[in-house]
C-alpha cells in the first residue's frame, strides 16, 4: 500500500543518504530546505512496484555532473521536472512514478522533489543502492539495458535529446554535454516499465535509507546500529590526494585505530571505494565506506576529510543485487 511521505521525516531521510553517498553523492542538505518547502504544498505517496501497474512507466532522474559545481550553482528545482516533461514529449509515453537513479546523497532527494513538483508518487528503488560515478555503472545497464532515450536539461532550459546509443556511448555523450552546461545537468533516464524493474532495480533503496538515518540520530553508539559494522575508531594521520589524467581526483585517507593501533587505509575517486588493513583488503566498493566525525557525528565527504580529525570507518554491505551479481 501506498505511504505518505511526512516532511517530519526529512532530516532522518538525508542523514541516511548521506550515508548512502559513501563519501560521495553530493551534500542533500542543499536541496533538503526547498523541498520541505514543496512537499508541505504537494505531498508525495511511497510506493513499491507491487503498487503500480505492470503495464506502467517510471520515470528515473539524477543531477549528473560535479557536486562542486552544484554547490555554486544550485538547481531552481524545475529542471528535472522539464527533462521529464521532455522525455514525455518525445516517447509519448506519461509515466506513473518518479524514481531516482541513485538513491544517494544529493539525488535522492531530487527524486523526491521531482515527484512531488509534478505530482507523482516516488517508487521505493533506484539503480545504485548508494553513489555511483558513471551511467554505464547502473544495475539496468549492467543487466544490459539501454539508457536512452535519455533527456538532459540545464539550468538555462537547453534541453538535449540522447537516442540509439549504448551505456557507454551514452556516459561520453553526456559528459560532453555537461562540459559544456556549467558542470551539471538534470537527467531524464530511459523510462522503464514497470514489469521490466523487479529484475534490474534495486528495490527499498528510500526506506534503507530513512531506516538508516533514524538509527545514527538515535543509536547511543554506532555499533548498535543494524547492518553497520565499526572497522576502526581513530584519527585521520595522513591524506594524500592526487589529481589523474582525467580530471579526477584520488585520494588516500589513512586512519590509525586508537584501541589496536592497526593503520587502516581507505581509497578513494568520487567515493570511497576501499578499505585496506595493514595492506590487506577489508571491503570494497559495491559495499558502502562511510567516516562519521566523532564530535558532532557528521557524515564525511571525501572533500571533508582533515590529517587529525577523529573518526569511526564504518561498513555497510552492499545491497543484495550486487551481491548476486559477484
Amino acid at each position: 500500500m501506498p505511504t505518505r511521505w511526512s516532511p517530519s521525516e526529512l532530516d532522518e531521510f538525508v542523514l541516511g543518504l548521506r550515508l548512502l553517498g559513501s563519501g560521495g553523492g553530493g551534500d542533500p542538505h542543499l536541496l533538503a530546505l526547498s523541498t520541505a518547502t514543496v512537499l508541505r504544498e504537494h505531498p508525495v505517496d511511497w510506493v513499491t512496484l507491487d503498487d503500480l501497474p505492470d503495464d506502467g512507466w517510471v520515470a528515473p532522474v539524477a543531477y549528473i555532473g560535479a557536486t562542486a559545481a552544484i554547490r555554486e550553482k544550485l538547481p531552481a528545482g524545475t529542471e528535472l521536472v522539464a527533462a521529464v516533461e521532455a522525455l514525455t514529449r518525445w516517447t509519448g509515453v506519461r509515466p506513473v512514478a518518479v524514481m531516482a537513479v541513485e538513491m544517494a546523497g544529493v539525488n535522492g532527494i531530487a527524486a523526491l522533489d521531482t515527484a512531488a513538483r509534478g505530482g507523482l508518487p516516488l517508487l521505493d528503488a533506484d539503480f545504485t543502492g548508494r553513489a555511483l560515478p558513471r551511467l554505464d555503472q547502473l544495475s539496468v545497464c549492467v543487466a544490459g539495458g539501454r539508457p536512452t532515450p535519455c533527456v538532459v536539461t540545464e539550468a538555462g532550459g537547453t534541453t538535449v535529446l540522447v537516442d540509439g546509443t549504448d551505456a557507454h556511448r551514452t556516459e561520453t555523450l553526456i559528459r560532453t554535454v555537461i562540459t559544456a552546461t556549467g558542470g551539471w545537468a538534470a537527467l531524464a533516464f530511459a523510462f522503464q516499465r514497470v514489469a521490466a524493474l523487479g529484475a534490474v532495480a534495486i528495490t527499498g533503496t528510500a526506506a534503507r535509507a530513512r531506516h538508516l538515518g533514524r538509527a545514527m540520530a538515535t543509536a547511543d553508539h554506532l555499533h548498535e546500529i543494524d547492518e553497520v559494522t565499526v572497522l576502526a575508531d581513530g584519527r585521520i594521520s595522513a591524506i594524500d590526494a592526487a589529481p589523474e589524467r582525467d580530471g579526477s581526483r584520488r585520494t588516500s585517507v589513512t586512519i590509525t585505530d586508537s584501541a589496536s593501533g592497526a593503520v587502516l587505509r581507505v581509497e578513494a575517486d568520487n567515493e570511497f571505494v576501499l578499505v585496506l588493513l595493514d595492506g590487506d583488503i577489508v571491503c570494497a566498493a559495491p559495499d558502502i565506506i562511510c567516516l562519521i566525525a566523532a564530535a558532532d557525528r557528521q557524515v564525511l565527504s571525501i572533500d571533508d576529510v582533515r590529517a587529525g580529525t577523529r573518526v569511526s570507518l564504518l561498513h555497510l554491505p552492499a545491497p543484495a543485487w550486487w551481491r548476486a551479481r559477484r
